[in-house]
């Protein structure tokens, strides 16, 4: 029949249901709880009157390329911008996924590496984090020394748990040269932390980066990749030809050009994140967040979720038996920040 003919490699997924928002206070989605400031969204759509929104916008993003290479102080042809982290991750398992190819994933992470490299085709294997949540890099190495491995994604800082896994970790992943290594710095502005630096030394290393959290433009899905201009090549066989519009490639260089102003957001959100730590610190176990987020082991998940509901608040539940009773919070403005603390403080 018709319908039977559907792609074995997605024909037993589910559909991702990212939730829809619903309660008066959004902290469940890892976004920026500040919006673009005022004055550079006047910028952007004082320059989008100039836009010919009859052209096709540039295939190459040639603007916010240069400037990403010129903050960054890394060649411009050792980037390319998409959509958003997933497209660009869609497209690099296009370029080197076979059928059969096998990808590590740690567990928990970030859900889209498992599900994309599934509707390429891959196999997943999934590595649990140790009981820091770090990851367990005896057992990575071991996989990669008796199985062929195309991929491992790492998550820096991790989603949903917060916290940057040891370096000399992922280091030690690197060394293994035919296993493309994907470090996902999605958190980066919030955590300081990169290996950008290592991208000379390893020519397996893959970076993301995203336009999505520090930079408040989750609504326009722009990121993009930092690798070797090889691998840049290859991917660039995949990506379609005028992927990135032309008013989301002029946002995006805006608020890079900009970023002092999206600075001081940023660092109020670590304040208010390292505020949060200290009041919960002793109540609860969370690991040591350096993302935009705290994850948060709570005793009583379903009572807390009917407070959090009552008072309107939206925060991530999670159904999987290692995370029933953690919950992630976004950290918002301060207002909802010491509401989250007054109700955790009655011990749930």
């Amino acid at each position: 029949m018709l319908f039977d003919k559907i792609n074995k490699s997605i024909k037993y997924l589910k559909t991702y249901n990212p939730g829809l928002f619903n309660g008066k206070y959004k902290l469940d989605a890892n976004e920026n709880s500040f919006d673009l400031p005022e004055n550079i969204k006047k910028i952007i759509l004082k320059e989008a009157k100039k836009i010919e929104y009859n052209r096709y916008p540039d295939p190459y993003s040639n603007k916010l390329r240069h400037l990403i290479s010129v903050k960054l102080k890394i060649n411009q042809n050792k980037i390319l911008i998409g959509n958003g982290s997933d497209e660009l991750i869609y497209y690099l398992l296009l370029s080197f996924i076979e059928k059969g190819d096998n990808v590590i994933v740690p567990y928990p992470t970030f859900e889209m590496y498992k599900i994309l490299s599934k509707i390429c085709g891959a196999r997943v294997i999934e590595v649990p984090l140790d009981n820091n949540f770090d990851l367990n890099k005896e057992r990575i190495i071991e996989i990669i020394k008796n199985k062929k491995i195309k991929f491992v994604f790492i998550a820096y800082p991790n989603n949903p748990t917060g916290n940057c896994f040891s370096e000399n970790a992922i280091k030690r992943i690197l060394q293994e040269k035919e296993t493309f290594v994907v470090v996902d710095e999605a958190y980066f502005e919030f955590s300081g932390k990169t290996f950008l630096n290592e991208l000379r030394k390893y020519k397996n290393l893959i970076i993301l980066r995203t336009f999505s959290k520090a930079f408040s433009l989750a609504s326009l899905r722009t990121g993009y990749i930092i690798a070797d201009e090889t691998i840049i090549n290859i991917i660039r066989k995949v990506k379609l030809p005028y992927n990135v519009n032309s008013f989301s490639q002029l946002a995006a260089y805006n608020a890079l050009k900009y970023e002092n102003q999206i600075r001081k957001n940023v660092n109020f959100i670590i304040k208010e994140r390292q505020i949060m730590k200290e009041k919960l610190e002793g109540l609860y176990y969370f690991p040591d967040s350096r993302s935009n987020f705290i994850f948060i082991k709570v005793r009583n998940p379903e009572l807390l979720k009917k407070e959090f509901i009552k008072k309107g608040i939206c925060v991530r539940f999670f159904n999987d038996a290692r995370l029933r009773n953690y919950i992630r919070i976004t950290i918002g403005k301060h207002k909802e920040n010491e509401m989250i603390i007054n109700i955790l403080k009655k011990g749930f």
